[in-house]
């Protein structure tokens, strides 16, 4: 399912940066101008945001709000002091704003992402009231604390709004299984899509088509994508042979980058059907024709590679079209000598009405052995709503630093990525699966890896597989809820 975000407003924070456009849509360009000049003066007239609704007198003592999180993501959570790094200070800030109003402690605890799990496990089994709220990895563990019921529901929680703004209760919804809300979504979390960074430099040295207007006439698409990537293979060094010293259409270093081609070109692989239970519905004409379209580029030398290779071409070689990877990637990017834009992953074909954004970000989940869930409502609630006065627009400054601070179009395509959200509920809750795997990454590991495009064959292979695996894991979550009714 998709919903969108309302981002607009961080993003037009940052377009009031000085406007020196190098992107190549003079009208696009104007447009923002106008829109900006709008926007600025709405503000000046206009309270920003919706107040939250917490009461002014809440006082929790000093009490401590323990959080279990990934230490590679901690720049974005959380932060011991002030560093003059924009995204470092408006997590402080957040932090130091949160713990003053209802006077609590935050302490924050770091594991591996794929360690999370277990340690929440660990803790809800032996009863001790650890971790008052976990930042999981978007599958590692997320259905195993559901079946063994390990989880708070977030209906429960005092001091919560989930219809407020700063909650996605459509996408906790969706994520539901059973009876009870377990895994939160709100503006604590940072989206994480995939997207195209890709080579500016080669579509102008070429005289290529502009992807940018591509995106804004809606013919961004997957034949398009795949002519600019075919169109841009080179045997640079002249032996015959295409390798990663040559100039190649489109590199990612991992098969989870293709998986979102799937999904931006509409195709998921599974939805919750009429009974609320999880279904594949990948198996279709759709997705043969996907698979097909990306063996004609897997087909073409050197046009797409998927390889860990350390030696692979990056963006600042000049010899790589298109990067996949996330959109912090371009953070890296600052210093370059090549000019770099961002792009969404294309559509299936023009009568697709939406772009759509595979979020793989984490998720966020409360222990069953909280012992004060009025503190952890109420810090989880002003976290989620402070989120848009600093660390959002922080986040988006932070990716158009630099050179993309001056590229008007970078700045819309990031507006239309971070509305274009979209989850397939079966990554979350199967995509450790062995039988999924190979669906969920049949692009990347099949098509571009082994330019094999027979997705009827292995479905047929694997189905009854998952179809179990599915089957066990109502059982489960079935034998958990009666046993605490």
């Amino acid at each position: 399912m998709k919903h969108s975000r309302e981002i607009s407003s961080f993003l037009l924070i940052a377009m009031l940066l000085p406007l020196n456009a190098c992107g190549s849509n003079d009208d696009a360009a104007e447009s923002v101008v106008e829109t900006t000049a709008a926007t600025a003066a709405v503000v000046e007239t206009e309270p920003s945001r919706t107040p939250h609704s917490l009461p002014d007198t809440l006082d929790f003592g000093g009490d401590s709000f323990h959080v279990l999180h990934s230490a590679d993501f901690k720049r974005y959570y959380f932060a011991e002091e002030e560093i003059g790094e924009i995204m470092n200070d408006a997590v402080y800030d957040r932090r130091i704003f949160v713990e003053e109003t209802l006077n609590v402690k935050m302490t924050d605890y770091l594991l591996d992402g794929g360690q999370i799990h277990a340690e929440m496990q660990k803790s809800v089994m032996s009863g001790d009231d650890v971790y008052d709220y976990s930042m999981m990895h978007c599958i590692a563990g997320v259905a195993d604390l559901v079946t063994n019921g390990y989880l708070y529901d977030y209906r429960d929680l005092p001091n919560v709004d989930l219809t407020a703004e700063w909650w996605n209760l459509a996408l906790m919804e969706q994520l539901s299984l059973g009876d009870k809300l377990t895994y939160g979504v709100s503006d604590i979390i940072i989206p994480n899509p995939f997207v195209l960074i890709f080579n500016k430099d080669l579509i102008w040295d070429l005289n290529l088509d502009d992807p940018y207007q591509m995106v804004y006439d809606g013919t961004w698409t997957l034949d398009n994508f795949i002519s600019l990537c075919t169109a841009v293979v080179s045997d640079l060094d002249g032996d015959g042979t295409m390798t990663l010293i040559d100039r190649v259409g489109v590199m990612g270093i991992d098969a989870c980058l293709y998986s979102s081609f799937m999904t931006g070109a509409g195709q998921y692989l599974t939805h919750k059907g009429a009974d609320g239970k999880i279904e594949m519905i990948v198996n279709n004409e759709k997705m043969h024709t996907i698979a097909e379209k990306m063996l004609r580029l897997a087909e073409t030398p050197g046009a797409a590679w998927c390889t860990p290779d350390e030696n692979h071409p990056t963006m600042d070689t000049g010899r790589v079209l298109f990067y996949l990877g996330g959109a912090s990637y371009a953070e890296s990017m600052r210093e370059v000598d090549v000019e770099i834009g961002i792009l969404p992953y294309p559509k299936f074909d023009e009568a697709q009405e939406e772009y759509l954004m595979l979020d793989w970000g984490g998720l966020t989940c409360v222990p069953n052995t909280i012992t004060n869930p009025e503190m952890v409502g109420a810090v989880l609630e002003l976290m989620s709503w402070d989120s848009a006065n600093g660390v959002l627009p922080a986040y988006y400054d932070t990716i158009l630093a630099g050179k993309l601070a001056r590229d008007d179009d970078c700045r819309n395509m990031l507006e239309l990525i971070f509305d274009s959200i979209t989850y397939d509920i079966g990554l979350n809750y199967f995509g450790f699966d062995a039988a999924f795997n190979e669906f969920l990454y049949f692009i990347g590991n099949k098509v571009i890896g082994q330019k094999n495009a027979d997705f009827a064959s292995i479905y047929a292979k694997r189905e009854k597989s998952l179809i179990r695996s599915i089957e066990k894991f109502y059982e489960r979550l079935e034998e958990t809820e009666n046993a605490n009714n």
